[in-house]
């Protein structure tokens, strides 16, 4: 598939090393000014190395969501790398801060920052739902509260601002 110019891909989203957790923060921040959400609505970590309880970014009450953002309070846990299915859940038992959110209602995103093919990344959302239900944050499997976005989607949303695309950030 040829890129156009205001294309992010993959590859660029799989090597952003450090600058993950800025571009994906951008790329939230972007989505959320677009959808009319108000700043106080979006809490943004940059500092990989703080205790977060599993929480790098906060959404609250975001009214209908988006087509990347779940509607009302969402908890996104950033990792630069692949984890398998199984570290994918034990990702969630520590993300004590992101419990709150799922007890509450709210949603679950995990972002990864590898590609995956779709029968990986619901391996993983499953493992994230058989953890959430264990834990009794949820009474059943519901993909719409739990996500995991790939670097496949991340470049697919990323490719929709242009002006991310063409930012240093992205390369």
């Amino acid at each position: 598939m040829d890129l156009g110019p205001f294309d992010v891909s993959v590859s660029q989203i799989s090597t952003l090393g450090s600058g993950f957790t800025v571009f994906v923060n951008r790329l939230l921040s972007t989505e959320a000014d677009g959808h009319h959400l108000r700043g106080s609505q979006l809490a943004l970590n940059d500092v990989e190395t703080i205790a977060d309880g599993g929480v790098d970014a906060g959404i609250r009450d975001a009214p209908d969501g988006s087509a990347w953002i779940p509607p009302g309070d969402s908890a996104w846990q950033f990792k630069r790398s692949g984890l398998g299915p199984t570290a994918c859940g034990d990702e969630l038992r520590g993300a004590t801060w992101a419990h709150e959110y799922l007890r509450n209602g709210g949603s679950y995103v995990l972002v990864l920052g590898a590609p995956f093919s779709d029968t990986l990344i619901e391996r993983r959302r499953k493992k994230l739902s058989e953890a959430a239900i264990q834990l009794g944050l949820l009474s059943e499997d519901d993909p719409e509260r739990l996500r995991v976005y790939d670097a496949g989607a991340l470049a697919r949303w990323a490719s929709q601002h242009p002006a991310l695309a063409v930012s240093r950030i992205a390369g």
